[in-house]
């Protein structure tokens, strides 16, 4: 049995409550999914996973209300699978260095079939990978980068000190000293100068568990567009606003759920026309609930911003796999044959977007049945994290 050790920077879910409580804000619900999502494919492809972790929580007194993140076991699925390590949560102070003494009696006990998988180019994570390539030179280490570093946010006063170009120069001089490589976009392969080395390219994954069965439709009688997510300029939300209040539809409804700095101008939205309605950030189980009430699930982040084709939007997968209709923009990230499974902003300007919103809505209603019908089956068909996981396992193995 292989035997894999996965760092990352995953929240327990005995405490996500707790971390959302207290977080002001970067509390990272889709890297979150995407761990998870990682985990549960381990798992379903027989491997004995040891999680270590140190959640991604924003520094206090600002991002966070508490000094101090403890010490605890890491749950998955009611099962403890490894360790939460601590530390002083204050700005510029890194990783624990207690994590040494798990990855050693992680070693100690594993058998001799081991892999080490590390999560995000950040460089806590940087530095573990190579901690365990110095004393454990013989382990494959597999080094999954989800996003270019460059494109990661940072608080100001980090940027400020020079700190994110420190951090830049450090990922960029060591990410290559690694075994074999999880992208989700082949120019992330490209920027790292890591596309002669072993990769395999991984768009993202959908982890059915939540849903179980076929979603039961609770569609009311009105059309509602919901985006769920960061909410943050960058990513075409004002638009999307914009574009809505220029729709003529009075039984049309803009539903918004998250985080971020688009916060204010969305509350200006909300006043200007109450047809927008905002949510704040709701757990996950709400925004599933809202996805079975929505007409169409939509994502106005933009193709034309540079930032797109070095990350594919987690929610895509999981806004085809809700069986409700998804309308986005043709984002580069986006493979050739997820394009025919939704529908698509091919104008992206703000009256673009109004007139393609005034479009879906004149499709009946037997058509987006089967736009949303087709588009789930293609994703639990073929984008399951059994069946990701499984592509990255036979590059890391060589099966």
């Amino acid at each position: 049995m292989l035997d894999l050790l996965f760092v990352g920077n995953l929240y327990s879910e005995e405490k996500k409550s707790l971390y959302l409580k207290n977080s002001k804000r970067g509390y990272q619900f889709a890297a979150q999914t995407l761990q998870e999502s990682f985990l549960s494919g381990l798992m379903s492809n027989g491997v004995r996973v040891t999680v270590l972790t140190q959640p991604s929580l924003s520094s206090f007194p600002f991002g966070y209300n508490k000094p101090i993140i403890n010490h605890s076991d890491f749950y998955y699925g009611n099962v403890c699978l490894g360790k939460t390590i601590g530390k002083f949560n204050l700005p510029i102070i890194g990783f624990s260095f207690a994590y040494k003494k798990y990855i050693r009696e992680w070693f100690d006990r594993s058998g001799e079939n081991r892999v080490v998988m590390v999560y995000s180019a950040n460089p806590e994570m940087i530095r573990i990978a190579l901690y365990i390539k110095k004393i454990f030179p013989h382990i494959h280490v597999c080094y999954i980068i989800p996003d270019l570093p460059i494109y990661m946010g940072v608080n100001k006063i980090y940027k400020l000190l020079g700190l994110k170009e420190r951090d830049n120069r450090l990922i960029h001089e060591n990410i290559g000293h690694f075994d074999s490589y999880v992208v989700l976009t082949e120019s992330i392969a490209d920027a790292l100068s890591i596309s002669n080395k072993k990769h395999v390219v991984i768009e993202g994954m959908f982890n059915p568990a939540p849903l179980l069965n076929k979603p039961s439709r609770q569609q009311l009688d009105k059309t509602i567009f919901l985006y769920t997510g960061g909410l943050v300029v960058r990513y075409g939300i004002n638009d999307l606003c914009n574009a809505f209040l220029n729709v003529k539809n009075s039984n049309a409804e803009l539903w918004l759920c998250g985080k971020g700095d688009a916060v204010d101008s969305i509350e200006s939205f909300v006043r200007r026309d109450k047809r927008i309605k905002y949510f704040g950030a709701v757990p996950h189980e709400v925004v599933l609930n809202f996805q079975k009430q929505a007409s169409f699930l939509v994502n106005p982040r933009h193709s034309g911003e540079n930032f797109v084709k070095y990350s594919f939007p987690s929610k895509t997968m999981e806004y085809m796999a809700s069986g409700t209709p998804t309308l986005m923009c043709p984002l580069e990230c986006l493979p050739e044959e997820y394009k025919k499974y939704v529908l698509l902003f091919e104008d992206e300007s703000v009256e673009g977007m109004t007139a393609k919103m005034n479009e879906v809505m004149t499709i009946d209603a037997e058509e987006l049945e089967r736009i949303g019908n087709n588009a789930r089956e293609f994703i639990l068909n073929n984008k399951t994290p059994e069946k990701q996981v499984k592509k990255i396992l036979e590059k890391v193995q060589d099966l």
